[in-house]
């Protein structure tokens, strides 16, 4: 009878368990690796994608599963290489991205447990740590980046993925020796301080060390998945600089500041380059005309929906020229919007080759595919022509404000350099060295530096196209205004004259940040 009692009580607690929402079951969390040697541990369920990693690491599981990783092996099925030995082990759990010794999982053992790009292909074999967990076994994966198989080396190279190549041709790889120790420069000339700028405090090899990193892949991009574009850590699309994952570096010092005057070694532009596409950057003399209407066509409108990733980030592919047969893939991650060719029609990883308006371009030299695939301009020799046009217009504004004779990026009294700032240097010198408040002397001297050819290390650097009618503007209303103030000042030469008179004169004017309000409820 005991015994009968005992057995009733143990149905109904099984029957109870079955009907609660929350279960409270005894079982491992992992399943026995499948390649044991190394460790891998994979799917805990092939069917739902849930990686074992995933059982306590619930958030990661959760952003991973929307990012294309977790469709890599379908991916490749797709395209019909499910079985091709050189595409498998980037597509499935491997040795490749972090320092298993190969061949291991799925380049080893060929099972669905390996299915996909998983956690352990960056952090590598789980099994240890999954049978143990502790803060001391805990694989951790690389954040400084190379071409070996360890990190987004390990796959995000070749002929058909050049990430990493190209990154290490572009300036996001290199170390800017000035700016290291400095910590107001540090969040943008270093990873692990940019990382913690933005909130992210993660675990990884260096992270406690006083080895300084550059900007690799994971600072702007979120391996764990995010909701943003190629797993971007912010959006590129929104003209907030406060949103845009480029605009959080590249919008610095976009206007005058008190006390930065001519003498002074810290004054000038730094990083505009995201206020200057969001027609705010720069000083702007009273009565500046700024059609607002010009922005639907400009490189800031949404006539470029991406912005500065819109020209700087453009993937195209180049094909043999004798049988059209593939040959490279260009992934824009040298961040050139028009990139040095080589004689295969290859970009050759230099920025050094000559532009529109120099004696020695071709249209073969540089790639102006952005331009013309953006359909803001019908041809490349269409948008090569306009750059030349804008050039051309801009460097005539510039000498006429500050001519930079000695070329030592530093305003010298006429007769060492010319244009109009020079002679106000020699006669004026405290309309250029006043650090109380900005003159209309300094503000269009930091006008020229920003928007100039070689007068400041860190102007805009885009001859006027990130924002060809504001750069225009801008000029115009320096010149106006300086000669203006100073009588001494002759007429501007009649080539000027006839750019003053053009088709942006008269143009109605545009409060500053009426303006910028306006660009972010774009």
């Amino acid at each position: 009878m005991k015994l009968s009692y005992a057995v009733s009580v143990a149905a109904i607690a099984l029957a109870a368990c079955t009907t609660n929402q929350i279960q409270y079951l005894t079982r491992p969390p992992f399943n026995p690796p499948v390649d044991s040697a190394a460790g891998f541990l994979g799917f805990y369920t092939v069917s739902t994608k849930q990686t074992t990693c995933g059982n306590c690491h619930v958030d990661h599981q959760a952003t991973w599963a929307l990012t294309k990783h977790a469709a890599a092996h379908d991916d490749l099925a797709a395209a019909g290489s499910g079985t091709n030995k050189s595409c498998i082990g980037c597509h499935d759990v491997s040795e490749q991205g972090n320092l298993a010794t190969g061949p291991a999982a799925f380049n080893k053992v060929q099972d669905s447990t390996y299915y996909d790009v998983q956690c352990e292909n960056c952090h590598g074999p789980g099994y240890t740590h999954a049978t143990n967990p502790q803060i001391t076994n805990v694989p951790l994966a690389r954040v400084a980046v190379d071409t070996t198989k360890y990190g987004c080396g390990g796959c995000h190279t070749g002929n058909h993925e050049p990430f990493v190549q190209e990154w290490q041709q572009s300036l996001h790889s290199v170390l800017v020796a000035p700016a290291q120790g400095n910590a107001a420069c540090m969040s943008c000339h270093e990873g692990k301080a940019a990382l913690a700028s933005w909130g992210v405090y993660a675990i990884y090899p260096h992270a406690d060390s006083v080895t300084n990193l550059p900007q690799t892949c994971v600072v702007c991009h979120d391996p764990h998945g995010s909701p943003n574009t190629a797993q971007l850590r912010f959006p590129i699309n929104s003209p907030d600089e406060n949103v845009n994952l480029c605009m959080h570096c590249h919008a610095r010092t976009a206007e005058p500041i008190v006390g930065n005057t001519a003498t002074s070694s810290h004054g000038g532009p730094h990083a505009p380059q995201g206020p200057m596409i969001d027609g705010v950057a720069g000083y702007f003399p009273p009565g500046t005309s700024y059609d607002t209407t010009l922005l639907t066509t400009s490189h800031g409108s949404s006539a470029n929906p991406n912005l500065c990733a819109g020209c700087h980030v453009y993937a195209f592919t180049v094909t043999d020229q004798v049988t059209g047969a593939f040959k490279l893939s260009v992934v824009g991650h040298s961040f050139y919007p028009t990139p040095c060719l080589d004689n295969t029609g290859a970009p050759n990883g230099l920025n050094t080759c000559a532009r529109p308006g120099d004696a020695t371009f071709t249209p073969t030299t540089r790639s102006f595919l952005a331009c013309a695939a953006s359909g803001c301009h019908a041809s490349t020799a269409a948008a090569q022509s306009a750059f030349q046009a804008n050039r051309g217009n801009i460097a005539l504004l510039v000498n006429t404000l500050w001519n930079d004779v000695n070329g030592n990026q530093k305003l010298d009294t006429f007769p060492i350099d010319s244009g109009y700032l020079a002679q106000i240097y020699e006669k004026n010198k405290a309309d250029l060295t006043n650090a109380t408040a900005v003159t209309p002397a300094e503000g269009c001297l930091f006008d020229a530096q920003m928007l100039g050819e070689n007068l400041a290390a860190n102007g805009d650097r885009s001859y006027g196209v990130h924002n060809p009618f504001l750069a225009a503007a801008l000029l115009q209303s320096c010149i106006t205004e300086l000669q203006g103030q100073y009588a001494y000042l002759a007429p501007p030469p009649p080539m000027v004259q006839a750019i003053l008179d053009g088709p942006l004169a008269g143009l109605r004017s545009v409060p500053k940040r009426a303006e910028a309000a306006m660009r972010v409820g774009r």
